[in-house]
């Protein structure tokens, strides 16, 4: 019985490491796809795949539109409301791979 219980606990912790393999794969195609369309200054933040808290961190300072991503100073960001690091980064890494 304690060896099926373990064996559980391993199937499951599978289970949940295969999902968030999944989620990640999704995440990485829904970005080459957004990566492949021809980007504009008017182009919409949203098109970028940013999940909504960097989205709503961005909006909240006054950024909105692809052309003004691209002459933000990053440094301007750092420390503003809603932008950690993982934010900031997202952020960063989004903006590099816009400006390729």
């Amino acid at each position: 019985m304690e060896n099926e219980k373990k064996l559980m606990e391993v199937l499951g912790s599978i289970v949940d490491e295969l999902s968030a393999v999944r989620r990640i794969c999704a995440d990485v195609e829904r970005r080459m796809s957004i990566a492949d369309t021809k980007y504009h200054d008017g182009m919409g933040i949203e098109t970028l795949g940013l999940s909504q808290r960097a989205v709503n961190a961005l909006a909240h300072e006054g950024i909105s539109t692809l052309g003004q991503l691209k002459n933000v100073d990053m440094m301007s960001l750092r420390g503003s409301r809603g932008i950690g690091n993982k934010t900031y980064a997202e952020i960063a890494d989004c903006k590099y791979n816009m400006l390729k």
